[in-house]
């Protein structure tokens, strides 16, 4: 009898008891992306290259979650064109229809 319990013990500490007590790792690894931005209205660059051209740049952009617009524009500066007309009438000896 007691070499079946003690059969019995040793079947039981071999089998049941390490499974019992061991440690499952179980790694689970997953990626989501949520990168669902919408696309972004970008002012234009409007690029007045001469320093001697009498225009200003001006952009501007506007982004909804619908809608999106963007736009450039130049200005002309009447009073800057006035000023040069009359430095080149200067420059010609013109000096009364500079002024």
């Amino acid at each position: 009898m007691y070499k079946l319990i003690l059969m019995v013990v040793i079947i039981v500490m071999t089998f049941v008891i390490p499974t019992a007590f061991a440690a499952e790792t179980n790694t689970v690894s997953s990626t989501v992306v949520t990168d669902k931005a919408p696309p972004t209205a970008s002012a234009p660059a409007v690029v007045v290259n001469n320093n001697d051209v009498c225009k200003s740049a001006y952009s501007a952009a506007i982004q909804t979650q619908i809608f999106g617009v963007a736009t450039g524009i130049t200005v002309r500066d009447e009073n800057c064109e006035r000023i040069k007309l009359s430095r080149s009438l200067y420059g010609m000896g013109m000096k009364v229809a500079a002024v």
